[in-house]
């Protein structure tokens, strides 16, 4: 099984005091063996550090202090994440870059003093860069805009970023290679 997954995190533009950023969205999408999309998976996460999302941060993803105001925390929504993704050690996670994979660790030892259980990663942004001869930190709207595709829906948010990036991860399915932590 494939967990295609994206995390929006706390941000700022410019200097922060506290630069520990923390998910504030969980994201994902199963695909099968056979390429098929299976379901979708999707948390808002009440963040403990910096509970108020900053300005930008919230006119980047839309996301409204609100809908964090009303989220679970981490650890409530990691045991959801896990339930729904049913890790085994041919559970494949796809993240477009490093960045998805390694907040969710450091979420998962700040509050949980353990890694998360991704076990093998799919780095679809670096690998699609390589693949293309493009800049390793391409973004998946100019790789959509790469393959003639559009990006549907609203950027900087778990469950479009996801299905965006199953589009890539589709079309050029069985040629990724897997690297296991």
């Amino acid at each position: 099984m494939y967990i295609l997954f994206d995390i929006e995190a706390t941000c700022w533009d410019g200097y922060h005091s506290n630069h520990d950023q923390e998910v504030i969205e969980i994201g994902g999408v199963k695909v099968d063996q056979f390429n098929e999309h299976i379901s979708e998976f999707q948390s808002f996460v009440l963040p403990c550090i910096n509970p108020e999302l900053s300005f930008y941060c919230k006119s980047l993803t839309n996301i409204s202090q609100e809908e964090i105001n009303e989220a679970p925390l981490f650890e409530e929504v990691y045991d959801h994440f896990y339930e729904w993704v049913e890790p085994d050690v041919d559970t494949i996670f796809v993240s477009w870059g490093n960045f998805d994979r390694k907040i969710l660790d450091a979420e998962c030892e700040r509050n949980m003093n353990e890694a998360s259980f991704i076990q093998n990663h799919i780095d679809l942004r670096g690998q699609y860069a390589e693949m293309k001869g493009k800049k390793p930190k391409l973004g998946l709207m100019k790789a959509l805009l790469n393959e003639g595709m559009e990006f549907d829906g609203q950027p900087h948010r778990a469950i479009p970023d996801t299905l965006n990036m199953m589009k890539i991860f589709k079309r050029y399915f069985g040629n990724w290679f897997i690297k296991s932590f």
